[in-house]
């Protein structure tokens, strides 16, 4: 059953409070909507905060478990730099980060 939205808005885009939110105090999208916060720096590493864990670790391929959905990192030799709680770093020769729906 679709659900009336008004013009311009994705019928699964958060609700307008939200956007309201993050309008007037100024703060960043990512802690409001619970998103991942990805940072690539150059083709070398890939920071990703917000993380759920890891689904799969190989040398050529790594996938991420992020809130409403995962990150998938294709490459060479990659491997987990550093890994806390709320943020991943990878490194490697990334080739390609895709985020599959």
């Amino acid at each position: 059953m679709a659900r009336n939205t008004t013009p311009g808005e994705h019928p699964r885009s958060e609700p307008r409070w939200r956007t309201g939110v993050v309008d007037l105090l100024e703060v960043s999208p990512d802690l409001v909507f619970d998103l991942p916060r990805v940072t690539a720096i150059g083709s070398m590493y890939l920071c990703v905060e917000n993380h759920r864990g890891l689904e799969t670790f190989t040398p050529e391929r790594i996938i991420i478990a992020v809130p409403g959905g995962r990150i998938v990192v294709d490459g060479q030799d990659l491997r987990v730099a550093t890994l806390h709680a709320r943020e991943i770093t990878l490194a490697g020769r990334l080739r390609q980060i895709t985020f599959p729906e």
